[in-house]
């Protein structure tokens, strides 16, 4: 069974890149009590290395294969809870989504396929707020002014959130995100996320964390003890520059290590991202969380080098600390729907630069448990 231990996520290394597209036998890790978690990861062991997967169809035959090839040891799948707005107390959720990838079936299909390639899964529901308008996702805005309304809210959630913890359970999911972007509820109501950890806990025994943005959050999260990761939505900007250099993104990423290693320290559990990634145009060091829209097609330009230079950075800076359990990079599509001019300028690396530097860095934390310090001659130094 592959699963993930702590104190560090210990997940069992894949076989090497060249190994046949076969069943692979994932190997048993050895158990370690919660109470043992610490801050520091033992360097022997590789780290998570996952990429958010999103299809809405089936997936083609040997997405799966090239997922494993690329050097993943896990596949994070997003689901949704649907919220009017962020003063609806309504929670609504269909397991039966017609976004294959979404829907509970879809789901268990996916992470038996993984299991079957050495792959583990992180489950990572997200609450949708409004239309579909990605400018309007104020989730961390969801808040209510008086005890009665939260209270309603709280138990709506619940109710969505457990079905995935047991969906979590039923797929032997190694991790599972118990509550992503949500500031308001979590620096108001501390107390029900205390709660709601000792209540999944009792349905599903693997890890669990909670995605905070990197923004006005991570730092002020304060049920953190009662989980087993600290999980943030990695979206730093590293460059106020259009084309910086690899020297200047590297650089920039100096306070935000200063901010994890301290909040790490304090907690004394490692740090996990649950989001990293950067769109491929000019300009993207400086907001990586904004999204890109249709009218952008044609409008943005686009810089397929400065991706992988900022992938570039976050490897050398951040994959080796101690006190960094891994990541997953959003995101990933299958074959058909990863082409086209939004994907072009969108977040994959799908069929860009970015996409040697991941895999020859995942390949060396497979290979060795501790990837060197030395960039790929592709990226851009002055």
């Amino acid at each position: 069974m592959f699963r993930i231990v702590l104190p560090v996520l210990l997940t069992a290394a894949l076989s090497t890149l060249s190994c046949a597209p076969e069943k692979v036998e994932a190997e048993s890790a050895v158990s370690i009590s919660r109470s043992a978690a610490m801050k520091y990861r033992d360097e022997s062991q590789p780290r998570i290395r996952s990429v958010t997967f999103s299809s809405r169809r089936e997936p083609e035959p040997g997405t799966l294969d090239e997922l494993r090839h690329l050097g993943i040891s896990h596949v994070t799948l997003v689901t949704f809870g649907y919220q009017r707005g962020i003063t609806d107390t309504t929670i609504r959720f269909d397991p039966d989504r017609r976004w294959y990838t979404e829907s509970d079936r879809g789901i268990q299909a996916i992470a038996e396929g993984a299991r079957e390639h050495g792959v583990g899964t992180i489950l990572k529901p997200h609450i949708w707020v409004g239309g579909y308008d990605t400018a309007g996702q104020r989730r961390d805005m969801i808040g209510f002014d008086t005890e009665a309304k939260w209270t309603a809210w709280e138990s709506s959630y619940r109710t969505f959130i457990l079905h995935y913890a047991r969906l979590a359970r039923n797929i032997d999911a190694d991790v599972f995100v118990i509550g992503t972007e949500l500031a308001t509820a979590a620096r108001e109501r501390p107390d029900f996320w205390r709660r709601m950890a000792n209540e999944i806990r009792a349905e599903y025994n693997g890890s669990i964390t909670y995605a905070a943005n990197w923004y006005a959050e991570y730092e002020d999260v304060d049920f953190w003890p009662a989980l087993d990761l600290i999980g943030i939505q990695a979206y730093f900007p590293v460059s106020s520059d259009d084309r910086p250099s690899l020297t200047d993104l590297r650089g920039g990423w100096l306070p935000h290590k200063q901010s994890l290693s301290r909040i790490a320290d304090i907690h004394n559990k490692p740090v996990f991202f649950t989001e990293i990634g950067y769109r491929s145009v000019v300009g993207s060091a400086r907001e990586p969380w904004q999204w890109v829209s249709r009218k952008d097609v044609g409008v943005v330009e686009t810089d397929l080098q400065l991706q992988a230079d900022l992938f570039t950075a976050f490897f050398l800076e951040v994959w080796n600390e101690q006190w960094f359990a891994g990541a997953s990079i959003w995101r990933w599509h299958t074959a058909a729907e990863s082409a086209g001019p939004r994907r072009a300028i969108d977040f994959t690396p799908q069929r860009k630069p970015s996409l040697r530097v991941i895999r020859e860095w995942f390949a060396k934390d497979m290979q060795s448990g501790n990837a060197q310090d030395s960039a790929p001659s592709t990226s851009r130094t002055n």
